[in-house]
């Protein structure tokens, strides 16, 4: 059985991985436009070369679920000081079956 704090265990260990705490500041839970995103990790100042990463959690959703969430709710207002790139990532949890779409040429 899948913990229904899948969320909160993801974000623990992504975290509190040492390589990420050395080039990244992560933030749970970041207040942003009209909610909260999951996890956001800005570049440390010494490594300003770095994307900033907003991570949003879904649970049983569509590809698109998550980065229309980011974009809906306006996420990226949170990160109006970071002036590099930000990459938009999404982690869902399939527990259900369900077909694997292959793409045709």
């Amino acid at each position: 059985m899948i913990s229904a704090t899948f969320p909160q265990s993801i974000s623990r260990v992504a975290s509190s991985s040492s390589s990420v705490k050395y080039y990244f500041k992560p933030i749970r839970e970041l207040p942003a436009g009209r909610g909260f995103a999951d996890l956001v990790f800005l570049p440390r100042k010494e490594y300003p070369e770095l994307p900033a990463l907003l991570v949003e959690l879904k649970w049983n959703q569509s590809v698109n679920a998550a980065i229309s969430q980011i974009k809906d709710r306006k996420y990226m207002a949170a990160l109006e000081q970071h002036t590099g790139e930000t990459l938009l990532v999404e982690v869902n949890l399939i527990t259900r079956p369900r077909p694997i779409p292959i793409p045709t040429a």
